[in-house]
């Protein structure tokens, strides 16, 4: 319900509580059949979309002057000066941003991705029935963040990391996974001694590039003081360093 009410803190808000509605619909309705506390989950979160849509609505002057801002959302960035000249391009130069901004975790996040797709459940590193749950949500957090990637990859002149921020944190998740994933392989292989000096300098390497996001992060926000994060700026403020 609290969920619900994200629409009156951005006008993306529901975008994102959509999505994880749906997921924990799914796994109440479909996996676990428990139709009571889903009936319980869509009530709640109806009504509070109801009470924030019918609070906004008598702010802005009635539902239909509500209906029609909400609906002319993608056609005014559409035609918006700034998105146009800062927020254009094809879809994958958001991709292309967050490898600018973490070139190692987006590598990583791609193994990641990778893994959770098209690797065999029979060959995968969790195993058990814990952890065979805890592969069902990442996987369900994959498509969330892909789902929500999507939408500003189609939409017009809507390419600005400001837009995705609340897939930072499943992006390192993924990338964690990714990691993961390619320690494990080398660490099978390897005898005792040899463990030890892959686990030193897989720290090592993990520290050094953390260390290199610190640093491009002081150059880009803070000595060249960049206003925002739409495509263009990100670009230009990475060929000037």
């Amino acid at each position: 319900m609290l969920g619900s009410l994200g629409i009156a803190v951005k006008e993306s808000g529901p975008v994102g509580y959509g999505f994880c509605a749906i997921w924990v619909l799914w796994v109440l309705l479909i996996e676990r059949r428990e139709w009571v506390n889903g009936a319980v989950l869509m009530a709640g979160g109806l009504a509070g979309l109801a009470i924030t849509i019918g609070w906004l609505a008598m702010s802005v002057g009635g539902l239909s002057v509500f209906a029609k801002i909400v609906t002319s959302i993608p056609s005014s960035n559409a035609g918006n000066q700034y998105a146009i000249e800062y927020q254009s391009g094809p879809g994958y130069l958001l991709l292309r941003a967050l490898e600018i901004m973490s070139p190692v975790a987006a590598v990583l996040c791609l193994v990641g991705w990778g893994v959770l797709l098209f690797s065999d459940r029979q060959l995968n590193l969790l195993h058990g029935s814990a952890e065979a749950a805890n592969w069902r949500v990442v996987s369900w957090i994959t498509l969330f963040m892909l789902a929500y990637l999507a939408l500003p990859m189609v939409l017009p002149h809507w390419l600005n990391l400001r837009y995705i921020s609340v897939l930072f944190g499943p992006f390192y998740l993924i990338a964690g996974l990714g990691f993961w994933y390619c320690a494990s392989l080398c660490w099978n292989r390897l005898r005792t001694f040899d463990r030890r000096i892959f686990a030193g300098l897989a720290i090592a390497a993990l520290s050094i590039g953390a260390v290199a996001d610190y640093d491009r992060f002081q150059r880009i926000f803070v000595r060249d003081a960049l206003k925002d994060l739409s495509i263009k700026m990100v670009l230009d403020a990475d060929k000037r360093n």
